[in-house]
């Protein structure tokens, strides 16, 4: 008597059903991996020889004075410096700093040296501004036996990641600037060149205060290394913070905070699955963004596809909360939602290299500052929004550009705030829809 099945389909079967578990947890597992992966840091790459934005790197400090430099028994020791600079264990430390700005994935570590220039401090002026070269090239040469500058490039492009002068004295030359080698292109140490370098005017006091300045200082200018503009409104007439009130705050514009989650889009330190893309509205949870990424992008244009998205006209929304490098900003009470317009079309410059369209040197840039722009924050002035608090075109800021340049064009979105606790917020986002005379 034949069994019900005979032994083939019984194995066909078999093979059959194991596929389809391999096949689902294969499925499983691409989705998984592809909602933790990092969405690739567009800034990060606007040229070859930025500073990389992940990874462990090293940054030397030195500590320049002058042949008319006057002791200052205020300011910290070179020891102090070191620690404040690249101290893991300390909290208030520059390194710490960049670490929880990462979400973990940026490790600087470094050493501080100590020169005396060989001339006083107004002979290295230039006579006209940036002109610092000629001072980094002698300050460089001189530790040549000393160090290996080879092992401060760390992703191995041939450019020394970025090196900081801390200037002892008046700014009056030597302000706080992150600078590009351009003039001696055949200068190099240990095979390798200066691309990128900071001058820091900060003057390391041992004050509350100074300590905590001077760690900003470094965190702003380096995230100039790794490819972000500021974001500030330049112009000897103009210059000040584009974003104003307690919301406005972002380090590459009051250089005090954090970054944003924009910035932090820009440097690819934010997951797939962190970023959400709203098209059409919905409920979204929004973690708090000292712990961990988390944002909603509304984008202009729907029918881009999501990596489109990050190159175009958008909103995108994030949750603060008073910790982090936020905690001496926000106090529990300031603590909510904000809303960013952002503009973050790419053009190439004079010189074939990717740069944002409305950042101030753009040739494309209104420099009255009222036109388009990277970033604008909705309700410009105003607090962190809260729960119960509606977002609609009627809010100052919350419309798209026009043809002229101006915000004037209904977003076709409304945003409710949620439920907010201390570990997040929840963002209600409505589609509104045009009646015909609108349309």
């Amino acid at each position: 008597m034949k069994n019900s099945f005979d032994s083939k389909k019984v194995r066909s079967l078999f093979t059959v059903i194991i596929i389809l578990i391999l096949l689902a947890v294969f499925t499983a597992f691409s989705f998984v991996s592809s909602r933790t992966q990092h969405i690739p840091g567009m800034c990060a790459d606007f040229f070859s020889y930025n500073a990389p934005s992940t990874g462990e790197l090293n940054i030397p400090t030195f500590i320049v004075t002058f042949a008319d430099t006057e002791d200052d028994p205020s300011l910290m020791s070179k020891d102090g410096i070191e620690s404040l600079l690249y101290d893991a264990d300390d909290p208030k430390s520059f390194t710490s700093w960049m670490y929880r700005a990462s979400y973990g994935q940026l490790r600087i570590n470094g050493e501080v040296f100590s020169y005396r220039a060989e001339k006083k401090m107004k002979d290295y002026e230039g006579k006209e501004e940036f002109e610092f070269e000629p001072l980094a090239e002698e300050v460089l040469k001189a530790f040549d036996d000393e160090i290996d500058y080879s092992e401060y490039d760390a992703d191995g492009d041939g450019a020394i990641d970025a090196f900081i002068l801390n200037i002892i004295g008046a700014d009056d030359y030597f302000y706080g600037t992150q600078n590009t080698w351009y003039k001696d292109q055949d200068f190099e140490l240990d095979g390798v060149w200066p691309a990128n370098f900071i001058i820091d005017d900060a003057q390391p006091i041992n004050t509350y205060e100074d300590r905590e300045y001077y760690v900003q200082v470094a965190a702003h200018e380096f995230s100039h290394c790794m490819g972000l503009p500021d974001l500030y409104n330049q112009g000897k007439e103009t210059e000040g913070d584009a974003m104003n009130g307690i919301a406005g705050t972002e380090m590459m514009d009051d250089m005090y905070g954090d970054l944003s989650q924009f910035s932090k889009l820009m440097f690819g330190w934010l997951k797939a699955g962190e970023v959400r893309i709203c098209r059409e509205g919905g409920k979204y949870y929004l973690p708090s963004s000292a712990r961990s990424g988390g944002c909603v992008i509304i984008p202009r244009d729907p029918a881009l596809s999501d990596t489109e998205v990050l190159t175009s006209e958008f909103f995108i929304l994030q949750y603060d909360t008073a910790e982090g490098n936020m905690e001496s900003v926000l106090t529990p009470a300031d603590e909510g939602v904000r809303i960013m317009h952002c503009e973050a079309e790419v053009i190439h410059d004079e010189y074939g290299d990717p740069i944002f369209r409305y950042d101030d040197k753009s040739p494309d840039y209104d420099h009255s500052h009222e036109k388009q722009r990277i970033m604008r924050l909705v309700n410009d002035g105003g607090d962190y929004l809260k729960h119960g608090d509606d977002v609609t075109s009627s809010t100052q800021g919350f419309a798209w550009y026009d043809e002229k340049g101006a915000e004037t064009v209904d977003p076709g979105f409304t945003v409710h705030i949620g439920e907010t606790d201390e570990d997040g917020a929840v963002v209600i986002i409505e589609k509104v829809e045009k009646t015909r005379s609108e349309q």
